[in-house]
């Protein structure tokens, strides 16, 4: 990073910096992996084991407690052992909530294959069978996925910004407890990759000091990972393609040079519509009222590209006018295609603000941030200014590219602009929905590093030791950590919320040995209902799951 041209370790030097990092980073992991291992322990003895069962345990029981989001983390192993067990033709309906009828399986079968494949290899690797590995694979799949994530960033910011840049970002993901706190052993959500993917998809469309500013950046590659996000979270994916729409409009208006919007969008509603397939997801947007990958999702981005490419046209000169007014209206027909399923239907879909989308981490499930004016209100003034910090960082080096006196007319008018415009996106969808604070985070890595070739002398040294200082603060700030950011490591004490986990887990267990054969429904609370389903292999009215609305309703009406 420029920032740092005082001050430049050779690349080696970071090489190992970052080696270590990441050893360090395993290393707390795996303390976090064995507190959970330790907990799901606790308590009553695990059934016996069962090679023939489809759980691993006789009666299809199952062991693993968890220890955050215990009811999704529940749903991901059952239906990952269901895929492993039926392959491909798996049962697009879910039968085990809304008895009797169940509910349509809605959930994104890319992240069941991912858990499959880190089931398989743990059962190469321990000799256990495929089915109890799936439950060890909640266990490893954050960490993993914590590992995996940590090298695909060094090695982006490294190619394109050079080993110091490469170094500190390292250094930040590994330290930074709003990011590790997305990652949690023994908690399984597809929403932690969903994040990344929109965080990656937002930062290749971003330019570079390397690449020339004709160049343009909004093309296949970040479809592909937006298409990503999308699949696993629409929540999550939908505004990252509409922030990339907004990037799309900044090239637009500050170059000249043809930008292939039509092969972006193209990308994504091809692979959108690949995902609807393989999920077998309804068409009917009732069924899953658009919170998963549905078609108009692909419709509403081949209308954006559509637009972005006709606004594009207009601004040219020539024949090039007409077709431009052409692709206007089958643009707004595909785009107001969404937004009339979601007014005619009341459905929020990817608007849809979850309780996990307003908090920060899951440690704290108690937490639930209307918007961020909640939660700059209730946490402490060391919290918010090194959750604001990275952010802070981003705008200023875009304020001091965007008046730095050596900076070179086209990259002025170009490089903050779209910058400025991909952050300002990040951080108002944060406002409402404050967990995008951590891909605003993310982002702002490429962002500092961009625009760091047109920050003069003084200015660098200036935030070089602020963002020194910021990085050794980590350290003190990591030994006092609020609960919404600490994760649970060696000699931590069981919360209420896990004795009462495996109270649950010893009823269900029970319940499962006294009714051998017995096809048991419950009527049970959500929560309850979950290890049921799950430990005790019953059916329930009702569940934590969204989906098991009807089932809710059909309760409320029973016990009134």
């Amino acid at each position: 990073m420029k920032l740092f041209t005082k001050v430049r370790w050779p690349a080696g030097l970071w090489f190992v910096a970052l080696a270590l990092t990441l050893l360090l980073m395993i290393k707390a992991d795996l303390a976090c992996l064995a507190w959970a291992a330790k907990l799901s322990q606790e308590g009553s003895p695990s059934p016996a084991r069962d090679t023939g069962s489809a759980t691993g345990y006789a009666l299809g029981q199952r062991h693993f407690l968890g220890n955050y989001e215990r009811g999704e983390t529940y749903r991901w192993i059952a239906a990952t052992q269901e895929l492993i067990a039926a392959g491909p033709a798996a049962s697009a309906t879910y039968k085990a909530d809304n008895v009797p009828l169940g509910r349509p399986q809605l959930l994104p079968r890319l992240y069941m294959a991912w858990l499959a494949a880190i089931s398989w290899f743990l059962h190469f690797g321990t000799g256990d069978s495929i089915a109890l590995s799936v439950e060890h694979a909640a266990l490893w799949e954050p960490v993993i996925a914590h590992a995996l994530a940590f090298a695909v960033l060094t090695v982006f910011m490294w190619t394109r910004y050079g080993a110091t840049s490469a170094g500190l970002a390292g250094l930040f993901f590994a330290l930074y407890p709003p990011i590790t706190g997305q990652f949690i052993p023994g908690t399984l959500t597809a929403r932690t990759w969903a994040l990344l993917f929109a965080a990656g998809a937002i930062a290749l469309a971003l330019p570079d000091r390397g690449v020339p500013a004709k160049t343009p950046r909004l093309g296949a590659a970040s479809a592909l990972v937006a298409a990503l996000a999308l699949w696993l979270d629409p929540a999550v994916g939908f505004p990252a393609v509409l922030i990339l729409a907004v990037i799309g409009i900044g090239v637009i208006t500050t170059n000249n040079a043809k930008t292939p919007f039509l092969a972006w969008s193209l990308t994504g509603f091809v692979f959108t519509l690949t995902a609807c397939l393989a999920d077998q997801s309804p068409w009917n947007p009732a069924a899953g009222e658009l919170r998963y990958a549905h078609p108009l999702y692909a419709v509403a981005w081949l209308g954006l590209g559509l637009a972005l490419d006709g606004v594009q046209r207009l601004r040219a000169t020539g024949s090039h006018r007409g077709r431009g007014i052409a692709e206007m209206a089958p643009a707004l027909a595909l785009l107001s295609t969404l937004a009339y399923f979601q007014l005619k239907n009341g459905y929020a879909a990817w608007l849809y603000a979850s309780a996990s989308m307003r908090r920060i981490t899951s440690l704290d499930e108690t937490l639930r941030f209307d918007t961020a004016i909640d939660w700059f209100t209730s946490r402490s003034f060391a919290e918010i200014a090194f959750m604001a910090a990275p952010a802070l960082f981003a705008l200023a080096a875009v304020a001091l590219a965007a008046l730095s006196p050596t900076a070179s007319p086209t990259r002025t008018s170009r490089f903050p602009v779209l910058h400025a415009a991909a952050l300002v996106a990040l951080l108002l969808l944060a406002f409402f929905k404050i967990r995008w604070a951590v891909v605003a985070s993310l982002v702002a890595l490429p962002i500092a590093a961009g625009l760091a070739a047109s920050v003069s002398a003084v200015w660098a040294r200036a935030v070089a030791v602020a963002a020194a200082l910021f990085l050794f603060g980590l350290f003190p700030w990591s030994n006092a950590l609020p609960p919404a950011l600490r994760r649970p490591a060696t000699g931590a004490t069981p919360a209420a919320s896990d004795i009462e986990a495996l109270v649950f887990r010893h009823f269900s267990h029970w319940m499962a040995s006294h009714n051998p054969g017995r096809n048991v429904a419950a009527l049970a609370p959500p929560g309850l209902s979950d290890s049921l389903i799950f430990h005790g292999g019953c059916r329930a009215l009702m569940s934590t799951a969204w989906e098991s609305y009807p089932g809710q309703v059909a309760a409320s009406r029973i016990l009134s």
